[in-house]
């Protein structure tokens, strides 16, 4: 497999990301699909703000669950030593550590944006 997608990726990110690569005929471009391996409970409920689905909510399954984030906290010990992840509770969004941030901007990637959230 190459990593086309981040050269940095085999040495610092291989631990955080499984590549899926492909070249799409007709596209004149390669491409990479990134899954993010690393679930964590880093969410600070305490100190985020965030509204969860209703007791009654139609779907069983996400009842009381979060439905949505306002703001993002996460505590600062649950992320030691990883560069990208999911929140285990809220599986929509992906966080990315400042290493990740700078090689983005280094490699000129197009298509994102990065938002700062509160580390307790």
């Amino acid at each position: 497999m190459k990593y086309r997608f981040l050269p940095a990726a085999e040495t610092d990110l291989i631990e955080s990301i499984d590549y899926y690569e492909q070249c799409q005929n007709g596209l004149g471009t390669d491409f990479s699909i990134a899954n993010f391996l690393n679930f964590v409970a880093a969410f600070d409920y305490k100190k985020s703000k965030y509204e969860r689905f209703e007791d009654d909510f139609p779907n069983p399954n996400v009842r009381g669950k979060l439905s949505m984030i306002d703001k993002y906290a996460l505590h600062r010990e649950k992320l030691v030593g990883l560069d990208v992840i999911r929140l285990k509770d809220y599986k929509r969004r992906f966080f990315v550590s400042e290493k990740v941030k700078k090689l983005f901007e280094e490699y000129k990637f197009t298509g994102y944006s990065f938002i700062e959230v509160e580390l307790t």
